[in-house]
Formats: C-alpha cells, structure tokens, sequence
C-alpha cells in the first residue's frame, strides 16, 4: 500500500513530466496543458480498468483518499498556496490600467444605496458600531 509520502512523491514527478512534455512537444499554456494531460492519464486509467476488470488498479489509492478530509486539506492548507500561486500570474500594469472603468461603475450604485440596512442601522461606517449595539438583542420586523 502506498504511504502518503509515496503518493505525493509519484504525483509530483507525474506533475513534473506532464510539464516537461507539454512544453517540449505540445505547447499549450502550463495550465491547460497539466490539465489536458491529467484528463487524457485519468481516461488512460479508466480504459485500463474498462479492459481488465479484474485488475483493481487503485484499490489502495481510494481507501487512502477516503482518508483525507478535503475541506479541512483545502481550506486550511491549500487555499493560500492557489492564492499565491494566482497571484502570480496578474499583471499588476493591466490591472493599473483598469481601475477607471471599475470605479465609474462602483460609483453609482455606491452612492445611491440604502441609507438603512435590515438591522434599522444607517450607513456602512455606522454598521460596525449598530452590530456591536444590537448583539445579542432581537429586533422586531416593522
């Protein structure tokens, strides 16, 4: 049965070939090409299965799998790797370049919101001290 160790380790060197072939012989975008050839290996395993029922190919690989709790895996451990790794690929000077649109858009509907919001409070800059307030009372609908 492969440990955790050995399972991240052959993902990582099947992460790192798919990544050497797509860019020696493919050429598409690093994503869409690690994502191409994750599909095309997961098919390749099904196809396998398909021919040969009786050979369980991942048998362990699924009870290790039933394993991991993968909210707590994502949430708290791969959420700020996916951050920073799409971070990586803004373009900060398009990003500059954009903001005027954004904010001509914002505006209006910043100006013209509700003055009171559902808990009978007024404004953004007072929502802050109307929760601190009304904790822990229940108001009535009017």
């Amino acid at each position: 049965m492969l440990s955790v160790f050995d399972l991240v380790a052959v993902l990582l060197v099947l992460t790192a070939v798919f990544g050497w072939l797509n860019h020696v012989l493919i050429r598409l975008p690093h994503t869409i090409g690690l994502l191409v050839m994750g599909l095309v290996a997961s098919l390749v395993l099904i196809g396998a299965e398909f021919v040969r029922p009786e050979e369980h190919l991942y048998e362990d690989l699924t009870v290790l799998l039933r394993q991991v709790d993968f909210r707590a895996t994502v949430l708290n451990g791969l959420l700020a790797f996916l951050l920073f790794a799409g971070a990586l690929n803004v373009d900060l000077s398009l990003l500059r370049g954009g903001h005027g649109p954004s904010a001509s858009w914002q505006q209006p509907g910043w100006r013209s919101r509700p003055r009171s919001s559902a808990s009978g409070c007024g404004g953004f800059p007072v929502h802050l001290e109307c929760l601190s307030r009304s904790h822990g009372r229940s108001r009535s609908a009017p």
